[in-house]
C-alpha cells in the first residue's frame, strides 16, 4: 500500500524489466511530438499506442511486474512470480495483451474498477485507464474490437444467493502477516508459510496497480487449507489524489463491486473487507469520512464487516476522532512503520476498536526470503476476531406483545451505577427474534447521565437512548437489534433505576408488516374538551387505518398537567397493564412514540393523577397483509450538529440524506436528540419534499437534551429536522429501516 505514515506519495518507480525486455513489433516515429505513435501486432490484432509506451514480452521475461500505474503495453502471460514493489497505487492507461481460450468478440466495462476487458477468438485484452478513457476505447476500436459494455455482475450480490468458498472466520487473523502488490504463486505461499500465516490480497478497485494473475477461487481455497488467514483489500477512489468528488455514492459503488470480487474468490457474507485510503491532507479528511462511512453501510447491509486501511496520522487519525460516528470500521488497519510487531499504538485510544479489531503495518517497503523465494513486502501484525459475526439481512416481520414487563431495577436491587452496564435475559420472545421494542423509563436518578440500551455481546455505541438530570423520571422507546437473546443497559454517571416494558419484536418468522401513514394528528384533547382527568380513561376510535391493523405507531405528547403523573396507553377492551408510556410533571410537555396493539379497532390512554392534555399523531400501522418489513441496523450516527456546524436556527429545516440504507427503503427508525436549545420549542421530522405536518416529535426548554424514537416515511433518500424557535442541535441515530 502505498502512502505511508511521514512519506509523500511514492515517485513512478520504473518498470523492473531491463532494456532487453522491450519488444518493438513494429516501429514508429518516436519523436518528442507527444501524438508520436507506434504501432503493435501481436495475435492477430493491430493497433497504435503513444510512442512513449514501453511493450514489454513477458514470455522473454516471465518476472516482468504487470502494473497498471504505468504506460505500457505487455505481450504474453503473466508470470505466476512477478517481482512487483510493495507500495504500487493508481491506475492509468495501460494494456495487457495475452493468448486465452476465448471463442467470441466481447467487450465489458468494469467502471468501478476503470478497466475494460475485451476478447477475441483465442486473445484477451485487458485495459486499464485514468483520466483518458477515451485513448483506451480509442486504441481497442482500432483492433476491431467493440465498444464496451457495462458489466452488470457489479451490482450487490444477494447474500442469500452468494456461496462462500471459505468461512469468513479466514478473515480473523492472529500475529505475523504480509501484503505484496500481486498475490505470491502457491509454490511461494508453501515456502513462505512457517515464517506468517497472514496475508493481504488486493481484490480490485480504481487504483489498484498490480495485475493479479494467481488469484482465483481455486488459489484462496488452497491457502486457506494450509492454514492461511486473509486481509482481502479494495483499492477505490483516493482522497490524496482528489477523485472523491461524490463520496457516498463513489464509496456503495466501490463497495458492491469489492462484494461482487469477495464472492468471486469465496469470501461471504461476515468476511471483512478492507478499504485502502492512502494519507491524504488535512482539507480531504471530510470526504474520506463521508467515503468511508457509505463503505461501512453498504458492507453491513449486506453481512459483511469493514475494515479500513490508512495512515496513522492522517486517515487513522480522523477515524479516531470520529469514533462512534457511521465512518467507524469494524476494524482498525493502521500504517505506522515504526518496526514494532504490537496493535497497542500510541494513536489508538485503548478503548478503541479494543476487541480484536485491529491491524499494524509496522514496516514496508523491504525484501524477504524465505525457502529461496525473494518479495517486496509490507509487514504487518494482526489482532482480529471479529469476522463471522456479521448477520445476514433478512426481512423481519413484527409481533405485539405485552406491554409485559421485563425489568424494574428497583424490584430486584439491579439499580445501575455509574459506568456500569446491566444485561437483560429476554423473556416471551421466540429463538428467532431480531430486535424488540421496549419502552424504556429511567427513574432515580442522583446525576446529570445518559443510558444507552444495545445489543448484548456486540461494542456499545456512542449514541444513548435516554438523556435524565437528577431525580427526574425519562421514558422512551427502544427498538434494539438482538444477536444472542439479550439486551444490554449502560448507565454513565451516578446511578439509576430502569424499568423496561416489552411491547413486541421483530422475527424472522411470521407476523406483520409496517405501513408508513401520516403523520396524522388523530387526537388533541385541547380543542375537543376532552381534557383527561385524574384516574381516568380516554378512548380513541382510531381513523385512517383499515380494519386488519393489528398494532399502530403514535407519537403521543401529554401538555399542560396539573400534577406529577403518567399516561398509560394500551389495548380497547383489555385489562390496563402496569406499564407507563409517558411520565410527567407540572407544566411539563413530554412527547413519546408508542407502538400498541389494536384488538377492535380503538387504543385507550389512560391518566393518573391531576389532568392532563393529550395529543396523538399516526405515524404508521401494522397488519397480517402485504406491507413493508423491517431490518436492524446499527445504532449508527447519522447526525450531529454539534460536529458539522449544522445547528438549526429558529424557523430553520436541516435536510439529512440517509446513508447506510437502500433504495427500496419506505421508512428509518431513528432515536433523535434534541440539546442545547436556546428556547422554549419543538423539534418536527418528517419526509423530504412533503409539507411540513403539525405534528411534534421533541419538545424541550431552554438548555434541555431531549431524546424521543422517530418511525418516519422516506420518500425521496432524506427527512427533514424542522426547530420552530431559537437554536438547537440534533442528533440522529439509525436503529433500523423498512423496505417495500
Amino acid at each position: 500500500m502505498g502512502l505511508h505514515p511521514a512519506r509523500a506519495l511514492r515517485p513512478a518507480r520504473t518498470l523492473v524489466t531491463a532494456a532487453a525486455a522491450f519488444l518493438l513489433v513494429a516501429t514508429g516515429s518516436a519523436t518528442a511530438d507527444a501524438a508520436a505513435q507506434q504501432h503493435v501486432s501481436y495475435l492477430g490484432l493491430d493497433f497504435s499506442v503513444p510512442a512513449d509506451w514501453p511493450v514489454l514480452d513477458l514470455t522473454a521475461n516471465p518476472h516482468t511486474c504487470v502494473r497498471f500505474d504505468q504506460h505500457a503495453v505487455y505481450l504474453g502471460v503473466p508470470g505466476p512470480d512477478q517481482d512487483c514493489p510493495s507500495g504500487l497505487v493508481g491506475r492509468t492507461e495501460a494494456l495487457l495483451v495475452q493468448p486465452s481460450d476465448a471463442t467470441a468478440t466481447t467487450s465489458v466495462e468494469n467502471s468501478a474498477g476503470r478497466q475494460i476487458t475485451a476478447t477475441r477468438p483465442g486473445v484477451t485484452i485487458s485495459a486499464a485507464y485514468g483520466a483518458d478513457r477515451a485513448l483506451v476505447t480509442g486504441i481497442l476500436s482500432e483492433a476491431g474490437l467493440p465498444a464496451p459494455t457495462p458489466r452488470t455482475s457489479t451490482g450487490l450480490v444477494s447474500p442469500r444467493l452468494a456461496t462462500a468458498g471459505v468461512p469468513s472466520t479466514t478473515t480473523n487473523g492472529s500475529g505475523e502477516g504480509f501484503d505484496a502488490c500481486s498475490a505470491p504463486s502457491s509454490t511461494v505461499m508453501s515456502a513462505w508459510r512457517s515464517s506468517y500465516s497472514n496475508v493481504g490480497i488486493y481484490l480490485g478497485g480504481s487504483d489498484m496497480a498490480c495485475t493479479q494473475p494467481n488469484l482465483t477461487a481455486d488459489w484462496v481455497s488452497t491457502q486457506a487449507a494450509a492454514g492461511w488467514s486473509f486481509m482481502p483489500i479494495y483499492v477505490g477512489p483516493q482522497a490524496a489524489f482528489g477523485e472523491l468528488t461524490d463520496p457516498s455514492n463513489q464509496a456503495v459503488t466501490a463497495a458492491q463491486d469489492a462484494i461482487a470480487q469477495a464472492t468471486n474468490l469465496g469470501f461471504g457474507p461476515g468476511s471483512v473487507l478492507y478499504y485502502d485510503m492512502e494519507a491524504y491532507s488535512s482539507g480531504q479528511g471530510p470526504a474520506a469520512l463521508a467515503f468511508e462511512a457509505a463503505w461501512n453501510s453498504e458492507l453491513h447491509k449486506a453481512g459483511y464487516l469493514s475494515g479500513i486501511y490508512g495512515a496513522a496520522y492522517s486517515t487513522v487519525q480522523d477515524l479516531v476522532a470520529n469514533y462512534g460516528n457511521a465512518a467507524t470500521p469494524d476494524v482498525a488497519f493502521v500504517a505506522k512503520w515504526d518496526n514494532t510487531d504490537d496493535t497497542s499504538l500510541p494513536v489508538l485510544p485503548s478503548a478503541a476498536w479494543a476487541n480484536h479489531q485491529r491491524v499494524h503495518q509496522y514496516s514496508g517497503n523491504v525484501n524477504e526470503t524465505h525457502g529461496g523465494y525473494t518479495l517486496n513486502i509490507d509487514k504487518d501484525v494482526l489482532d482480529v476476531g471479529v469476522a463471522g459475526a456479521a448477520a445476514v439481512p433478512v426481512p423481519n416481520r413484527y409481533v405485539p406483545a405485552g406491554p409485559t414487563r421485563l425489568l424494574d431495577t428497583r424490584n430486584n436491587g439491579g439499580t445501575i451505577a455509574a459506568d456500569s452496564t446491566y444485561t437483560l435475559p429476554l423473556s416471551g420472545v421466540p429463538s428467532s427474534v431480531t430486535a424488540v421494542v421496549l419502552n424504556v423509563t429511567v427513574t432515580n436518578p442522583t446525576d446529570s447521565g445518559y443510558l444507552t440500551v444495545y445489543p448484548d455481546g456486540s461494542k456499545r455505541p456512542t449514541a444513548s437512548n435516554l438523556n435524565f438530570v437528577p431525580g427526574q423520571t425519562v421514558p422512551n422507546l427502544v427498538t434494539v437489534p438482538v444477536t444472542d437473546g439479550k439486551v444490554s443497559f449502560y448507565n454513565r454517571f451516578g446511578t439509576v433505576d430502569v424499568i423496561a416494558d416489552l411491547f413486541g419484536y421483530y422475527t424472522t418468522g411470521s407476523g406483520n408488516t409496517f405501513t408508513p401513514a401520516g403523520p396524522t394528528r388523530l387526537l388533541d384533547t385541547r380543542n375537543n374538551g376532552g381534557t383527561l382527568g385524574a384516574d381516568s380513561t380516554y378512548t380513541l376510535p382510531l381513523s385512517g387505518v383499515p380494519s386488519g391493523v393489528t398494532a399502530v405507531v403514535l407519537n403521543v405528547t401529554v401538555t399542560n398537567p396539573t400534577d406529577s403523573g403518567y399516561l398509560t396507553v394500551y389495548p380497547d377492551g383489555t385489562s390496563r397493564p402496569t406499564a407507563s408510556n409517558l411520565n410527567f410533571v407540572p407544566g411539563q410537555t413530554v412527547p413519546n412514540l408508542v407502538i400498541v396493539p389494536v384488538t377492535n379497532g380503538k387504543v385507550d390512554f389512560y391518566n393518573r393523577f391531576g389532568t392532563v392534555d393529550v395529543i396523538a399523531d399516526l405515524f404508521g400501522y401494522y397488519t397480517t397483509g402485504s406491507g413493508n418489513t423491517f431490518t436492524p441496523a446499527g445504532p449508527t450516527r447519522l447526525l450531529d450538529t454539534r460536529s458539522n456546524s449544522g445547528t438549526i436556527g429558529a424557523g430553520g429545516t436541516y435536510a439529512l440524506p440517509l446513508t447506510g440504507v437502500p433504495a427500496s427503503t419506505t421508512a428509518v427508525v431513528l432515536n433523535v436528540t434534541a440539546t442545547n436549545p436556546t428556547d422554549y420549542s419543538f423539534l418536527t421530522v418528517y419526509p423530504d419534499g412533503t409539507s411540513r405536518p403539525t405534528a411534534s416529535n421533541l419538545n424541550y426548554v431552554p438548555g434541555q437534551t431531549v431524546p424521543n424514537l422517530v418511525i418516519v416515511p422516506v420518500t425521496n433518500g432524506k427527512v427533514d429536522f424542522y426547530n420552530r424557535f431559537g437554536t438547537v442541535d440534533v442528533i440522529a441515530d439509525l436503529f433500523g429501516y423498512f423496505t417495500s
